[in-house]
This record gives C-alpha cells, sequence and structure tokens, in this order.
C-alpha cells in the first residue's frame, strides 16, 4: 500500500533536483562568463594587436556565460550528466539490471560446502546404549550409573570410557537412553547425575533418549 502522503515525499524530491539543476546552470554560466572575459581579452590584445580589449570583453563575457549554460543544461536536462546505473558494490558489479531488477549475489566459487553448517543428522540409531541412573542406597560413592545390564554402578568416567569403547567397535550410529530405577527411593536426587552425562553425551555427537522407565 502507498504511505499517505507520500507524494509531498516525491514533491520533495522534484523540488531538490531543480534547484541542484538551476545551480548547475547557473554554475555553468559563471565559468563561461569569466572564460569569455579572458578568451576576449586574449582575442583583443593578441589577435588584433590592441591595447585596449574592452570591447572584445563586453561581448565575450555575456556569449560565454550563456554558452556555458547552454552546454550544462543539455548535460543536466538530458541525464548525460549523470552516472549510468545506480551503482554498485565497489566490487565492480551494478546494484541493479537494466530492467531495476536487483541482481543475484555472486556466488565465490572457492567457498567450499564443508564450510556451511552441516543439517542435524535424523537417521535412527542403530545401537542404543541403556545407562540406568541410580542413587539413595544403591548409589555408593560417585557411582550413579548402570551401564546396559552389569550388576555393579560405575562412576560418570567409567561409563564414558565403556561408552566410548564400545563405540569404537559398533560402524553404526550409536545413541544413550536414559532411564530410571521403578522405585523413586533408588533414583538420585541430584539432577547433575542425569545433566553431566547428557553434556557429555551431546559434545561426543551422541544422540540421548528418555524412554519410558523400566
Amino acid at each position: 500500500m502507498t504511505p499517505p502522503f507520500a507524494f509531498l515525499d516525491a514533491a520533495q524530491g522534484a523540488f531538490m533536483e531543480l534547484v541542484r539543476n538551476i545551480l548547475l546552470i547557473a554554475g555553468g554560466f559563471l565559468v563561461g562568463y569569466l572564460a569569455g572575459w579572458v578568451l576576449g581579452w586574449a582575442v583583443g590584445r593578441w589577435v588584433f594587436r590592441r591595447q585596449h580589449t574592452t570591447g572584445l570583453q563586453a561581448v565575450g563575457r555575456p556569449v560565454g556565460g550563456v554558452l556555458g549554460a547552454l552546454i550544462v543544461a543539455l548535460l543536466v536536462l538530458t541525464g548525460r550528466g549523470k552516472p549510468v546505473g545506480d551503482g554498485g558494490d565497489g566490487k565492480g558489479t551494478t546494484a541493479t539490471d537494466p530492467n531495476g531488477k536487483a541482481a543475484p549475489a555472486e556466488v565465490d566459487p572457492k567457498k567450499s560446502t564443508k564450510d556451511l553448517p552441516k543439517p542435524p543428522d535424523t537417521k535412527p540409531a542403530d545401537v542404543i546404549l541403556t545407562v540406568t541412573l541410580y542413587g539413595g542406597s544403591r548409589a555408593v560413592g560417585q557411582q550413579y550409573y548402570q551401564y546396559d545390564a552389569e550388576a555393579g554402578l560405575r562412576t560418570l568416567e567409567g561409563l564414558q570410557d565403556a561408552i566410548l569403547a564400545r563405540k569404537g567397535r559398533e560402524k553404526g550410529k550409536v545413541s544413550i537412553a536414559i532411564r530410571l530405577p521403578p522405585d523413586p527411593n533408588d533414583r538420585p536426587g541430584d539432577p547433575r547425575v542425569q545433566t553431566r552425562l547428557t553434556e557429555w553425551a551431546n559434545a561426543q555427537g551422541l544422540d540421548v533418549t528418555f524412554p519410558a522407565s523400566k
């Protein structure tokens, strides 16, 4: 939609363009006026060998001024005094094409596709490693993690070693399923037990899921 009073902006632009053209033409007249004065003096002094060149200067000043104003007026009013196109981006390319449409952005052929961010891996896991979190009387020291079906519990460092070793043997995608024991009394009271494992797994590129507790 056209904003209200948009014609005022157009009128202001046209007025400023008119003032600029008038000033340019006036400047052309002034330059031509001075040039005609100098030229009249030079012709009278060096061509006609006169000591007094007032008459030739009186003719040369208005003639030179009118010619200068006409030259500038032709350049300004015909658009030949304006730069061609809408400019560029400083790299030798124009901002728009002759039809007024924006020019397509340049593609750097040297930029490799490997520099682009990788899309998330949505492929389902080939191997799912189950880790059950324990607390309360089941946890001894820093041993909170039951790895798969092992009888004992591991510390976070021991669990990390076991997961990395298993990941190195597998050829497919490996993910971790974090579970909680069915008895609430056996669950860890410190949320950092789960947070530390999740952050480490994400840093290793391992997906983490939270299936229903067994």
